[in-house]
């Protein structure tokens, strides 16, 4: 189990995460260019969603958690040809294929090893708390690294990445059960969906409210380099917001039971007001930087909730497929908030894209979540 928790750590150290943007713009790449590789990301995200879980049924978690890390390696190698566009569109696929076989399969391989199920929830509340710290170390050391070169940085992420699949090459899969449901139910989901208006207004509330923050969080590096911010304190920012959001996770239920439903009415709240008000801070880094900061730490206060939500309205013998939807549905949200990026980037400022798109897409979040509480307010 030690080992399982080591793997856990060194999968969600990514030095390279809150500067890539950075560092390609340093290369000659324009906003809109960075847009559409992130916004390819993101496609391919989302059709190597489904196909990903069929595969790992198959193969097994940590076969593929060891071909998932190893794609993650041929993507960070293409870091270093800037120059060669296919390359660094190549390489992001390759990623997005990575983490679609590692995503769902780490905690598989944990649920396979707890030997009492009972205390599945107990293993699991370890292994987030150590990848959200695992990611917090990597998005505060990024900024540093790539001062003293570029290629320290993606040399140290690349072995970060070797010790992560020497880890979970490690650990004993014997007596792991691996099963295979057969292939994805579509019509069985679609009639859940059809039948369900809690489900669809979850799905709703769910994947718009995580792109507007995985929006945010994606553009916020270039946004902060935008307004001069030392790309050394935008480590430090990213670090502090994944410290600041593991506490939240950790308050969620707590905060639940004490303000029930109006909790989640408060954070929508406080988050659309947080992204309208960033349009008016220009030029005022510390102020961008709090309010920028305020809804990416309180997300992680709603979102164990709204999955609880899920979990307990959706069907046992769909369970999986209903996240494996909601997750298509948010990263096809991305894709498209990618190409409106790389649009709008010459008449708007990022700043501007991100204060309004974000806004707009908590909106939607908050009016759909509204909706939900009408539903139980019928029953």
């Amino acid at each position: 189990m030690n080992k399982l928790f080591g793997y856990a750590w060194f999968t969600t150290v990514m030095p390279e995460l809150v500067v890539w943007m950075i560092y390609l713009k340093s290369q000659g790449w324009t906003t809109a260019q960075v847009a559409i590789l992130e916004g390819t990301f993101t496609l391919c995200s989302a059709l190597f969603e489904l196909p990903s879980g069929m595969i790992v049924d198959k193969i097994g978690r940590k076969l593929s958690l060891q071909i998932g890390e190893l794609l993650c390696v041929v993507y960070l190698i293409s870091y270093f040809f800037p120059q060669n566009r296919v390359i660094i569109f190549g390489g992001f696929i390759i990623f997005a294929l990575g983490l679609s076989l590692i995503s769902g399969s780490d905690v598989a391989l944990l649920y396979d090893k707890v030997g009492d199920k009972q205390k599945y929830l107990k293993y699991l509340g370890y292994f987030n708390g150590i990848q959200i710290l695992g990611t917090a170390f990597g998005n505060s050391i990024g900024g540093w690294l790539s001062q003293i070169s570029w290629s320290f940085l993606f040399v140290t992420a690349i072995v970060i990445r070797v010790i992560a699949v020497l880890l979970v090459s490690s650990v004993d899969e014997d007596n792991i059960v691996v099963e295979d449901d057969g292939p994805f139910k579509v019509v069985s989901v679609l009639r859940f969906v059809r039948e369900s208006k809690k489900f669809r207004r979850l799905l709703v509330c769910i994947a718009f409210s995580e792109s507007a923050i995985t929006l945010s969080y994606q553009y916020g590096p270039l946004l902060f380099s935008k307004e001069g911010l030392h790309t050394g304190y935008v480590s430090v920012v990213f670090g502090l917001i994944s410290l600041l959001g593991a506490a939240a996770a950790v308050l969620a239920e707590r905060a639940s039971n004490k303000l029930g439903k109006k909790l989640l009415i408060l954070l929508f709240s406080v988050s659309i007001l947080s992204f309208v008000l960033i349009y008016t801070a220009h030029s005022q880094v510390l102020l961008i930087v709090i309010l920028f900061m305020i809804p990416n730490i309180i997300y992680e206060l709603w979102s164990p909730i709204l999955e609880s939500e899920l979990q307990m309205i959706s069907r046992e013998s769909i369970r999986a497929s209903a996240f494996s939807l909601i997750n298509l549905v948010t990263s096809l949200i991305l894709t498209l908030g990618s190409y409106v990026v790389g649009i709008t980037s010459e008449d708007y400022s990022i700043l501007q894209i991100v204060s309004v798109g974000c806004s707009l897409l908590i909106v939607v979040s908050f009016v759909s979540y509204l909706f939900l509480m009408r539903e139980y307010a019928k029953e």
